[in-house]
């Protein structure tokens, strides 16, 4: 199954047709202005269809269309389920604050089939100006720049809850991204147990801390060690307990740009097209050692 979203909205089902290729139309390889590509997919940061297409011929499967609009980082798959967040859409928002009223943030959590699309259970408190969801070993995390709240996957069951505690910078809205890694989420500076949402001590009995980003990106992480740019790409061993390592005059990427695959760790070139004084524009592939 290939799962994705729409963004143009519209009163009836919608058209999947073929992407339009820029590279021929005289753009560098930054690609296309922002305004032509949302002429083709609408607006950007929310979906008001959600559709999953035949990995085999390619056939639309089923589509969803929600209430209002799904971010598009608010959809996460598991087991044979899509959870999805389902919030008030930007148009209706922006038509409240016309008419002088507030406008609402209240979301709700729609879990489908995902073989067929039809909604499973729904879950419709709780998701107050949440945008975004993470989904490991059974646990549901919906997030935002405020903080994040943990569900159980599996009936919705609220666990834990708790507010964003480290100061951001003009970069934030890429920053704050909390990641799942083995039985920890970490969002600077600490970790939380994913079950319980308790704090991960340190060897002086203090809540154990991390991070010191600088610049744009966010953090990615495999078992045991973090990903995350402190003006260059840097390496936290959490596993090893070795500290903090840095690769100094090489600059990752403005969003996840470190990425853990296959027994290695990838960071292709994502600088080239930034004003940042760095002296290598070059992709960097790590691979474990004897």
């Amino acid at each position: 199954m290939i799962l994705g979203t729409i963004a143009a909205a519209r009163d009836t089902p919608p058209v999947l047709d073929r992407g339009r290729d820029f590279s021929s139309e005289g753009h560098d390889y930054t690609g296309p202005p922002v305004e032509k590509v949302l002429e083709n997919v609408g607006l950007e940061g929310e979906a008001r269809c959600v559709f999953a297409l035949d990995k085999n011929d390619g056939r639309l499967r089923w589509v969803h269309t929600p209430q209002g609009a799904v971010p598009h980082n608010a959809v996460a798959v598991s087991n044979g389920r899509v959870y999805l967040l389902d919030k008030p859409s930007a148009a209706a928002a922006e038509r409240a604050k016309r008419r002088g009223g507030s406008p609402s943030e209240d979301a709700l959590l729609d879990v489908l089939d995902l073989s067929t699309g039809k909604r499973l259970w729904r879950l419709d408190q709780g998701f107050d100006g949440r945008v975004g969801l993470r989904l490991g070993k059974g646990v549901l995390l919906a997030t935002d720049m405020k903080g994040m709240t943990a569900y159980d996957a599996d009936d919705g069951k609220r666990l834990w809850s708790v507010d964003a505690s480290q100061p951001m910078h003009h970069c934030s809205a890429f920053v704050r991204v909390p990641v799942i890694a083995g039985d920890w989420v970490y969002d600077e500076p600490h970790a939380y147990a994913l079950r319980t949402g308790e704090l991960r001590q340190g060897p002086d009995g203090n809540p154990w801390r991390w991070g010191g980003f600088r610049g744009c990106g966010t953090v990615s992480a495999a078992d045991g060690m973090l990903f995350f740019r402190t003006g260059s790409p840097a390496m936290l061993d959490v596993a090893g307990n070795t500290g903090q390592h840095e690769l100094p005059g090489v600059r990752p990427g403005c969003y996840i740009n470190i990425i853990t695959a296959g027994g290695l760790v990838l960071m292709p070139e994502a600088s080239s097209g930034c004003g940042c004084p760095y002296n290598f524009q070059t992709t960097v592939v790590l691979a474990t050692g004897p």
